[in-house]
């Protein structure tokens, strides 16, 4: 008798940094001044904060075009973050 020992269908391997996302707890818009601008909240958590690094937010019109630019600096000891923008 004869068979073929493995995996017979589809496997897909992929690898992901130590230091990463690992969730995203809330994502909140509010408008302000009729409608003018905005305070945009992200709760954000990482995984892994190997070292002391930055986190480069960016905010993109329906055109792709940048509206806000921002960077966030990491400490290592910290893994949740509340970050407000205001526009």
């Amino acid at each position: 008798m004869w068979w073929a020992a493995g995996i017979f269908r589809d496997v897909s391997i992929y690898s992901r940094n130590k230091s990463r996302v690992e969730k995203y707890f809330f994502v909140d818009t509010k408008l302000i001044n009729d409608y003018k601008d905005g305070i945009f909240n992200l709760d954000i958590k990482f995984t892994n904060v190997a070292s002391d690094g930055n986190l480069k937010i960016i905010l993109e019109d329906e055109n792709s075009k940048n509206v806000l630019e921002k960077i966030y600096k990491l400490l290592k000891l910290m893994v949740q973050y509340l970050l407000k923008l205001k526009m």
